[in-house]
């Protein structure tokens, strides 16, 4: 039974969690420096963006901190996974910029996902964060549950599905000859124009 709404949104994303078996036609596209990594989901066939994914990682911490992430119903969660099998044996860490619904993503990981491992980063540590906002002219909040799920790293190992869909995914690249950088540049525009730089 569910008793509140944490647990609602939890039971909402994982009704509508996608996988990798509902990817037909979809592959992912990624552009990484040293310090930033762009990845977008892209449909090849029809030509649309499914989700996108922007993770920094500054210093020499050893995680890849989530700054923007937009992705159509239910392809959010799958969207992370992926992140975090890509960049493993490295984590994530959301950003002190987020979303509602991508705390709730972040809490669906602590109490139903086992596969995910979290480390928890001391309130001693530099990366720590004593606040966060919800929108870019947002006020400062500071609710400890959010600040928990915030100040944690996550960790996927790569899965069997997850290898297979990179390997399909780079094939089909070069078979399409896709312009990768012009279609991700494409998803970020698309995120700034909805979100107005806004992290979610």
């Amino acid at each position: 039974m569910i008793t509140n709404l944490s647990e609602f949104r939890i039971h909402l994303i994982v009704e509508a969690a996608k996988s990798f078996t509902d990817l037909k036609d979809c592959i992912l596209l990624k552009l990484q420096s040293k310090n930033a990594i762009k990845l977008t989901l892209y449909n090849y066939k029809d030509a649309s963006i499914i989700g996108y994914v922007k993770c920094v990682k500054p210093g020499t911490q050893s995680f890849w901190e989530v700054e923007r992430i937009n992705a159509d119903k239910g392809f959010g969660p799958l969207l992370y996974d992926i992140l975090m099998m890509l960049v493993y044996p490295l984590g994530i860490k959301p950003g002190s910029l987020i979303k509602p619904a991508a705390l709730s993503i972040y809490q669906y990981y602590v109490t139903k996902r086992t596969d995910v491992e979290k480390q928890q980063i001391k309130d001693n540590n530099p990366v720590y964060v004593d606040s966060y906002r919800n929108d870019v002219e947002g006020e400062e909040l500071k609710d400890q549950n959010n600040l928990r799920l915030i100040n944690t790293v996550y960790y996927l190992k790569p899965t069997d599905n997850f290898n297979k869909f990179i390997t399909e995914s780079n094939q089909l690249i070069e078979s399409y000859n896709l312009d990768v950088k012009s279609i991700i540049k494409n998803a970020e525009n698309n995120f700034l124009e909805l979100y107005y730089g806004a992290i979610i």
